[in-house]
């Protein structure tokens, strides 16, 4: 379970090549296209600020000696452990080969454009 979770901390935090770079990075590009530079610069002060916090969570979750009061704590189960490596492993693959979402995500963007179209026809 800690490497479930080490993986989707650093998905959060935007590290390639998981998913969390792909989005970051489409949102920065789309800001820098835009010529909005302060909101650029938001952006990437979010972006370490988030990173830092995230090695911050992992470091005190995963590396730190547990407290004697959690010693008692079992196992994760299968049942737990099995949704959450999946997701985990879309992590990665949407992170390694975003394409194919990325496409999906284009042809919904173009659907909605179209719909709004045909709404403010008069």
């Amino acid at each position: 379970m800690a490497v479930i979770f080490t993986i989707a901390i650093l998905a959060l935090a935007g590290i390639p090549p998981l998913n969390g770079f792909v989005s970051e990075l489409m949102l920065v590009l789309a800001t820098i296209n835009a010529g909005l530079w302060v909101l650029v610069a938001v952006m990437l002060a979010n972006i370490l600020i988030g990173f830092g916090y995230y090695l911050r969570l992992l470091y005190i979750i995963i590396w730190q000696a547990p407290r004697e009061e959690l010693m008692a704590i079992k196992g994760t189960p299968w049942l737990m452990i099995i949704p959450t490596g999946i997701l985990a492993s879309l992590c990665i693959l949407i992170g390694v080969y975003p394409e194919p979402f990325l496409g999906f995500a284009a042809q919904a963007a173009q659907a909605v454009q179209n719909f709004q179209a045909y709404i403010a026809q008069p």
